[in-house]
């Protein structure tokens, strides 16, 4: 058997009382505080334990060691937020966007502080220039020669749609031809009041959806609009993410609508793209002279050379000019594509803007209207119609359009509407009735500078009338229904 030899002192140390340990010293790092020994041993060690929330001035501590877990925040603008409540421009006096102000003297768009204003002259929104936004009294069956106006119609159904023309001196212009071939025969009625030919010098096709095609291909029972008059210039959409073909094998609506526009081109019509415009390029322009002081502009539009993933956004986008006034029309641009215009094109403020896609929720958003600042915004729909989704507040015009454009102008304006039930079968709304006349047919109108009976002269204005009424929107018994008043509105 192999016995351990121990030396002296390690016998003596072995003989002696074992030291206890002193944990004295509460040490700690990022996570965990502890009591530790001189000699480096350490017992209870736990995670911090965090006090009372860091303010903008005191910070929050473990409340066992006194580790600073989060520093004081410093200041916090949603803290001193004072709120400006939007008011609409008249004819005497600004109006301004809803914004907020800090303590700090920093402004912002809303309630969170994520957006600063930089430009404080940004808010406000321009007086009407004494006349400006004039309601007539009758709806005019002749228009002025030099007047720049713009119709919007009811189509003869509940469902939304766009067809909007336009005359500018002796140039008749037609955007899109919604909402169904059959609403090729209210389109044909009206504008034939207003022609004095059966020329349009100009059509617009925005992009490939139905409500805003179907006019301009044939039915089996109704011609349309390129059988019906000779179309010089057609200016369309350059890209669509839909099939030629049905799943059937058929040709499509999109298919269709190629076809008939390529005949009216061997029939004589010069085509282009909206692209082929802003590029001035394949014969095209991008700024068309309409009449005298009187243009229309292509904008530029991201989409027309990128891919989108929703096909609003293809929306051929165009900006009319009278004199120093400006009307805007951007088919049914969503968000993402908004910003784009934005950022690519260089926009004043305008008369008049056609709501974006109807008046829906996800078009005319503040990245838009902060620039252009409308003063008056049509919303080419059958307000109520429940068409998309389940939620009536999205149903066209929606609450989320309302209330952004509230911040602007109270000069909304829809031509038709219709009641819904809320059904227990389908859960969800359906049309109830028929549709039923709102302001009817709309007609904005640009009046040059003249000189009236007695010789005074009379300033370059805006004047709105409808065929049935001319009330605001927020006027009328189906708003206050169906939509909640936006603060802006309620002064």
């Amino acid at each position: 058997m192999l016995l351990s030899v121990l030396s002296g002192c390690e016998i003596l140390e072995s003989l002696l009382p074992k030291e206890e340990h002193e944990y004295i010293m509460l040490e700690y790092d990022d996570t965990h505080h502890w009591y530790e020994c001189d000699c480096g041993d350490k017992k209870d060690i736990t995670a911090h334990i965090a006090g009372a929330p860091a303010t903008e001035t005191t910070a929050q501590v473990c409340t066992v060691c006194g580790y600073v877990l989060v520093s004081p925040l410093g200041h916090i603008h949603t803290l001193h937020l004072t709120k400006v409540n939007a008011k609409p421009q008249t004819s005497t006096t600004n109006g301004n966007i809803e914004y907020y102000i800090c303590s700090c003297n920093k402004w912002f768009t809303d309630n969170t502080a994520t957006i600063e204003i930089v430009d404080k002259n940004s808010v406000v929104i321009p007086k009407d220039n004494a006349t400006e936004g004039d309601v007539l009294t009758e709806y005019p069956l002749v228009l002025e020669d030099d007047e720049m106006s713009f119709h919007f119609m009811m189509l003869g159904n509940h469902l939304a749609g766009d067809c909007v023309y336009i005359k500018a001196g002796d140039t008749d212009i037609l955007i899109d031809a919604g909402s169904r071939t059959k609403s090729v025969s209210s389109i044909q009625s009206y504008i034939n009041r207003y022609m004095t030919d059966d020329v349009l010098e100009y059509v617009i096709v925005t992009h490939s959806d139905q409500d805003h095609i179907d006019g301009f291909v044939r039915s089996s029972t109704q011609p349309s609009i390129f059988d019906i008059y000779e179309c010089q210039t057609i200016i369309d959409f350059n890209r669509s993410n839909k099939d030629l073909l049905t799943d059937s094998g058929n040709p499509s609506l999109l298919s269709k609508y190629y076809s008939s526009r390529d005949e009216e081109v061997a029939n004589g019509a010069t085509h282009y793209t909206a692209l082929d415009c802003y590029n001035n390029t394949n014969g095209a322009k991008r700024i068309f002279n309409l009449a005298e002081d009187m243009s229309m502009e292509i904008l530029y539009n991201y989409y027309y050379d990128h891919k989108a993933s929703d096909e609003n956004d293809y929306s051929v986008c165009v900006l009319f000019k009278h004199g120093d006034k400006n009307f805007l029309f951007t088919g049914d641009l969503e968000e993402k594509g908004e910003e784009y215009l934005v950022q690519y094109n260089n926009l004043p403020q305008v008369e008049l803007f056609k709501a974006g896609h109807h008046g829906s929720p996800t078009s005319s958003n503040d990245c838009l209207l902060s620039i252009i600042k409308p003063k008056i915004s049509v919303a080419c729909c059958c307000a109520g119609s429940a068409e998309y989704g389940k939620i009536h507040a999205n149903y066209f015009p929606s609450q989320a359009y309302i209330d952004r454009i509230s911040q602007y102008t109270d000069k909304v304006f829809v031509p038709v509407y219709i009641n819904t039930l809320y059904s227990e079968e389908k859960d969800k709304y359906v049309n109830d009735g028929d549709y039923m006349v709102l302001n009817g047919n709309i007609m904005i109108r640009s009046l040059s500078e003249s000189t009236d009976e007695n010789g005074q002269k009379v300033e370059h204005r805006i004047a709105y009338v409808g065929s049935n009424n001319s009330l605001k929107l927020k006027d009328t018994d189906w708003f206050k229904k169906n939509r909640t008043t936006p603060s802006a509105w309620q002064n």
